[in-house]
């Protein structure tokens, strides 16, 4: 058996600050990215409106936002996307062949996590990788979609359509 390269198109969902686009990529490559080193430009989405909220709230979480302080709703986008070369590492079979004892190990380790990605993205023929969502490690069939923009043969905005659904608040 080898690891599955795989062509992926399907349905994501992105949020963003309100009236931004969620194919803009000029911000991608920021330090702090959990999938990616500071210039390494990598763009995020989620595989369900769940997965997407509750990335928002970890994000709130890593901030140290204070309770109570107000938050600027953000624009929540349905984006469809087509890849060629997508590998799914929720599928224990793609783990184990790099040697991957502990997938929520990784997820769970920032710096692992970007050593990772940047092995793949240097070593294997990959423009974007599917990994657990921090919030649905127990989930496989939950995860974020990160795409490794200079591996792309166009621009994302050639390959993804975007739909607004609604904005994200807290309560």
């Amino acid at each position: 058996m080898s690891l599955r390269i795989e062509p992926w198109r399907g349905t994501t969902f992105r949020h963003v600050p309100r009236g931004a686009g969620p194919l803009d990529t000029t911000r991608a490559g920021l330090p702090r990215g959990r999938w990616n080193l500071p210039g390494e430009p990598t763009h995020y989405l989620a595989s369900s409106r769940e997965v997407a909220a509750a990335e928002w709230l970890r994000h709130l979480e890593d901030m140290g936002l204070p309770a109570g302080d107000s938050v600027p709703p953000r624009d929540l986008h349905e984006v469809t996307v087509s890849l060629q070369r997508t590998i799914d590492f929720r599928d224990g079979a793609n783990q184990a062949q790099l040697s991957i004892d502990d997938m929520s190990k990784l997820v769970l380790d920032p710096v692992a996590a970007r050593a990772f990605a940047t092995f793949v993205r240097s070593a294997l023929d990959a423009e974007a990788i599917w990994v657990p969502s921090v919030a649905f490690l127990d989930r496989r069939d939950q995860g974020n979609l990160v795409i490794f923009l200079e591996r792309l043969d166009r621009p994302l905005a050639d390959l993804a359509t975007t739909r607004l659904l609604g904005q994200l608040t807290l309560p």
